[in-house]
């Protein structure tokens, strides 16, 4: 019986892991590292081909304090050549837009409450004095 109930533990563990991260479709308020209200909506969620996999997963994000319309975030490939593993970077979704002058860069850090922290670094590649970083933490779901 203590085995069986132990199987049932691990097996709830490891399969709830991937689970403690998470986020609810809604509007999340915070500030930046200057003290300015930052706010950004978690506007609905996808899979590419219905294909329920953690690297499928599209999040449609609104980030009002950048001005930008509807992103798409994604988790990260994380590839290990000696494990030979392709994992979702945990806890984290991203997004890449490249322009003419660089990149823009925005992950949402999150924790099993929801998302912590987002952050923006803009890339000037050929200008990288002009580079910059936003912080906005401190989330609440509104």
């Amino acid at each position: 019986m203590k085995t069986y109930l132990l199987s049932v533990f691990v097996f709830l563990v490891l399969n709830t892991a991937p689970a403690w991260a998470h986020f609810e479709i809604g509007r999340y308020i915070g500030y930046t590292t200057e003290g300015a209200v930052c706010a950004f909506e978690i506007r609905g969620v996808s899979f590419k081909n219905n294909v329920k996999h953690p690297l499928n997963e599209q999040v449609f994000i609104s980030i009002d304090f950048l001005n930008l319309g509807k992103i798409i975030f994604s988790h990260l490939a994380q590839v290990d050549l000696v494990k030979k593993t392709v994992r979702p970077k945990q806890e984290v979704l991203s997004s890449v837009v490249p322009n003419s002058d660089g990149a823009m860069a925005i992950e949402m850090e999150m924790n099993e409450f929801g998302p912590m922290r987002m952050v923006m670094i803009k890339d000037y590649y050929n200008t990288p004095e002009k580079n910059v970083k936003i912080v906005c933490e401190d989330l609440v779901k509104m």
